[in-house]
């Protein structure tokens, strides 16, 4: 539970404009991929940006603690995620 709540600070810290408090669709997208998709889909999608392969596996070693995560908490926070980016798109959420 404490990393879930960890995890979901953080990505409101670091994602939301002290502005506007508005996330950035892509920064919500990669956040959501990053809870949802499995490794090695995950990888490939690091791989399509040119994400050095350094911090492609520093990703995926932090990824290994998300994977923890259950299933409920992964959508809890999916949704915390997605609700931030409905503000900008109404027809999302």
């Amino acid at each position: 539970m404490k990393l879930s709540i960890s995890f979901l600070l953080i990505t409101l810290a670091v994602f939301c404009s002290e502005a506007n408090a508005i996330a950035c669709p892509l920064a919500v997208l990669e956040a959501t991929k990053f809870l949802t998709e499995p490794d090695f889909t995950y990888k490939l999608y690091l791989q399509f940006y040119k994400v050095p392969p350094e911090d492609i596996k520093a990703k995926l070693q932090v990824k290994q603690c998300a994977n923890e995560l259950s299933i409920w908490e992964k959508a809890l926070i999916s949704k915390v995620v997605v609700i931030s980016l409905g503000v900008i798109f109404p027809s999302v959420s």
